[in-house]
Formats: structure tokens, sequence, C-alpha cells
């Protein structure tokens, strides 16, 4: 059996099985968390059988912001995007806003992921915001957690809200694929997830 072959058509199909399930509220985080940890040993077996890493579709830097502890939404999305191909660039949590920058400069990510559980770290995207345009770089950044609101997230350049972390791989496809731009995303986030989304309705 060809190695890329069983991560394509039996690894992340049962990840999209798991995926379905969680969004139907039949599976919780440990079931994802999990499955993901399989998934993740799985793929690792298929690359040593390759004797070298898949290739994946794009690069996404994640991380919580500076001051946040929080990681569970972070290390859910970088399950998710593992899942689906993509390599995501963890960078942890309570990562300073100029770390950040610096790792889209470095890899030159398709999009990412910022996250923020507290109203005192939420600021955080504004300022990542703000130091991307200083250097000129333009990463559509998904924000989300805890405390987020989309009208906060819409007041920086660059930055749209991210309602669910299993919406993260479409929200990549879209611009990988489609050559979505981060307006484009606020404006179709819904259609582009494929479900009702009520802060976007």
């Amino acid at each position: 059996e060809d190695p890329i072959d069983l991560i394509n058509n039996a690894l992340m199909k049962g990840m999209d099985a798991v995926s379905a399930l969680y969004t139907k509220g039949e599976y919780f985080l440990p079931d994802l968390m999990l499955a993901g940890d399989a998934m993740m040993s799985g793929v690792a077996l298929c690359e040593a059988k390759l004797g070298h890493k898949a290739d994946s579709k794009a690069k996404v830097v994640c991380c919580a912001v500076e001051g946040d502890p929080h990681d569970i939404g972070k290390n859910l999305i970088v399950m998710f995007l593992n899942a689906n191909g993509y390599e995501p660039i963890d960078l942890g949590r309570d990562v300073p806003h100029a770390d950040v920058v610096a790792a889209f400069k470095e890899h030159q990510p398709a999009m990412a992921t910022a996250t923020a559980l507290m109203t005192t770290t939420m600021t955080g995207f504004g300022k990542i915001a703000a130091l991307m345009e200083e250097e000129g770089l333009d990463v559509p950044i998904g924000c989300g957690g805890g405390a987020v609101r989309r009208d906060f997230v819409e007041e920086f350049a660059h930055c749209f809200y991210g309602v669910e972390a299993y919406h993260t791989p479409k929200l990549a496809d879209s611009i990988v694929d489609d050559g979505k731009t981060w307006e484009d995303i606020r404006k179709e986030y819904a259609e582009i997830v494929g479900e009702y989304v009520a802060a976007y309705s």
C-alpha cells in the first residue's frame, strides 16, 4: 500500500469522520485529541516508510498571543490543519508579537491563526497587525478564542474572526486554492465553511 495513499485516503478520511462527529456534538474534546494523536502517529509511520515528509499544501503559523497561556484552541487548530494536509508552524502560547511577525517572514505562510482567551490579551491581534504593516507583510490572520468577537477583530487590517477550530482547514483551502483574501473571508465566511455561522449571519 502506498504511504501517501494511506495518508490521504485512510488517515485523513478518518479525521474527516471525527470532525463530522465533533461538529454534531457526538464527539468531544478528548475524542478529538485522541484521534489527532493517533492520526499523527500513523502519518509518522507512513513518512518513515516514504523516507521523507509528505508534501503539505502550505504552511500556517499558529500561536496563542503574548500574555495568554491558554492553548487548547490553538492545539485543536494545529490538529485540524495536520489532518487536512497542511504544515502548521506551532509557535506555542504566550508568543511575543515580534516573534509572530518574524515567523511570517521566515515561513511565508498562506495564513496564520492567533488565539486569545482573555479580554486583556485580545489586543495582541491589533499589535501583530500593526507590526505587519510596518514590515509590509500581508498574511491573513484568523483570530479567535473565548472572549473574542467579530466586531473587535474586524477593527484590524489582515484579521478575520475565526469561529471554530475545525473551520481552519476550509479557510486555508479558500486562500490556497481559490485565492481568497482576508477581506473576502469576512464577507463569505459562512459560505466558505459550508454551514450556518451565527456570528456571520
